[in-house]
């Protein structure tokens, strides 16, 4: 048999020029005499570094020095020790906001950065540009900064909001008619369909910056048909854009009033018929249609639609149903009842 069959691994040579398997190692360790228990030791020592062990009581240290992993944050030498769950708050660094311009309108007074020395008239709000939903061109819109509690009321529940108007409320793109509110500018819509409601009021103005207001409700009345609202939400439009012709007071106003007015009155009807009010604003809707029935010289139904009003805010009651603003209602409803008693068609400042 081949002696290189018996060799399980080549092992470095002894001398130049000689190379011995692991059994021929052994057999010239071993051959000594008997007596040489030293070398025996050898021997086994040279058979075991052939089978690929080493003893443990050989293995030798290693050389190398202890190399230890560098902190992080490296202690300064005469920094004062933080607390590891400090140090933790410390690191975690609160994201910045972007700072957005405000701007207030002041009547007749000086102006400081964002604040008027004197009695500010009106809520802060912001410029924005925007990109249309409908057809992707850039729109100025003034969004409110903060929400304010208006302190009067008109006899139809106008709130006075200072320069911040209705038409404001209404985000108006120029280019193709597209309108609705600020929380609605986003919101998914049929396409196919508001383009159909859109093409029958199309109206590019080219020589005017701004649209007109009354103009920007009648683009919100056809988008929001398309968008398949019911009489109640048509309702509070309509009573927006009446507010907003006597804020505005553009040419023809006492004409878009009237055609607001009377939209106002079908819409809250309808809503009634429908039961669509919630119980806690029902008696609202009813002292609302009460002053614009008085408006249009209706004082028949204005008186019936005023003893509704407080009908409603009892039935509220009775239902455990907080209705707003009743603690004040009922000196609105002996105002309202002296102004129809007079025949006077005036709007007038709840008191």
């Amino acid at each position: 048999m081949n002696r290189r069959m018996h060799c399980i691994k080549r092992v470095r040579p002894f001398s130049k020029g000689s190379s011995l398997c692991c059994s021929e190692a052994a057999e010239k360790v071993l051959s000594p005499p008997r007596g040489l228990a030293s070398l025996r030791s050898v021997g086994i020592v040279v058979v075991l570094w052939c089978m690929n062990i080493t003893p443990l009581a050989w293995s030798a240290p290693s050389s190398r020095p202890a190399t230890t992993r560098p902190s992080v944050h490296p202690a300064k030498p005469n920094a004062r020790r933080v607390a590891p769950s400090k140090q933790k708050k410390q690191a975690k660094a609160k994201p910045t906001k972007k700072k957005t311009m405000r701007t207030v309108e002041c009547r007749n007074r000086p102006k400081y950065g964002r604040f008027c020395l004197g009695r500010v008239i009106g809520p802060s709000f912001s410029n924005q540009i925007l990109r249309c939903p409908h057809c992707g061109k850039s729109v100025l819109v003034k969004k409110l900064r903060k929400r304010w509690a208006p302190n009067q009321f008109d006899s139809d529940l106008r709130p006075h909001f200072g320069h911040y108007h209705q038409k404001h409320r209404v985000w108006v793109c120029r280019h193709c008619g597209y309108a609705a509110y600020g929380s609605d500018f986003f919101r998914s819509y049929n396409k196919k369909r508001m383009t159909r409601a859109l093409q029958r009021i199309r109206k590019v103005y080219k020589s005017q910056k701004e649209v007109p207001p009354h103009y920007q409700f009648f683009m919100a009345n056809a988008a929001y048909v398309a968008r398949a609202k019911n009489a109640a939400f048509f309702a509070e439009l309509m009573l927006r854009a009446v507010w907003s012709m006597r804020e505005e007071k553009p040419a023809k106003a006492e004409k878009y009033i009237k055609t607001f007015r009377r939209s106002a009155i079908a819409a809250i009807r309808s809503a009634f018929h429908q039961k669509q009010f919630p119980l806690a604003i029902q008696h609202l809707r009813a002292f609302q249609i009460a002053d614009l029935l008085r408006q249009q010289k209706q004082w028949s139904e204005s008186v019936y639609w005023l003893e509704r009003s407080f009908s409603l805010m009892e039935k509220a009651k009775k239902a455990k149903i907080t209705p707003r603003h009743h603690k004040r209602l009922q000196r609105w409803i002996l105002q309202l009842q002296d102004k129809i008693a007079k025949r006077n068609t005036d709007v007038f400042v709840l008191k």
